[in-house]
C-alpha cells in the first residue's frame, strides 16, 4: 500500500481494477479505489456475474465487510459473501476484458 501510494501522482488517467468477483476481489478494490479515486472495476458487476454463473464456485458464505465497496458494487458484494460464490477473473475469457476497458475509452 506504501508503494502505491506513492505512486499516486503518476497516475493521472484511469486505473481499471480486474479481479476475482469474490470477498476479496471486492474488498482489495475497496482498497485500490481509496488510494485512486480514478480507479474503475472491470468485468465486476452483476452483469458479469449473471452471464458467467456457470463458473460460480461455491465457498463459505461470510459477512460483508462493514465498509461499503464504492461504485455500483455493492450489492454483487454482499450478494457475492452471503451466497458464498467465488469466479475467479483467469477464467472469463481475455476478450471480454478487452471489450470492457474499451467501452470505458468511448
Amino acid at each position: 500500500i506504501a508503494l502505491a501510494s506513492s505512486l499516486i501522482p503518476i497516475f493521472q488517467g484511469p486505473i481499471y481494477y480486474w479481479g476475482d468477483i469474490d470477498k476479496d476481489g471486492y474488498e482489495i478494490f475497496s482498497i485500490v479505489r481509496d488510494l485512486f479515486q480514478n480507479a474503475i472495476p472491470i468485468l465486476m458487476g452483476n452483469e458479469t456475474l449473471e452471464n458467467y454463473s456457470a463458473l460460480i464456485q461455491k465457498v463459505s458464505p461470510t459477512t460483508p465487510f462493514g465498509k461499503p465497496i464504492p461504485g455500483d458494487l455493492q450489492k454483487t458484494y454482499e450478494k457475492v459473501c452471503v451466497d458464498g460464490i467465488r469466479i475467479e477473473q483467469e477464467k472469463i475469457p481475455l476478450f471480454e476484458l478487452g471489450n470492457a476497458v474499451n467501452l470505458y475509452r468511448l
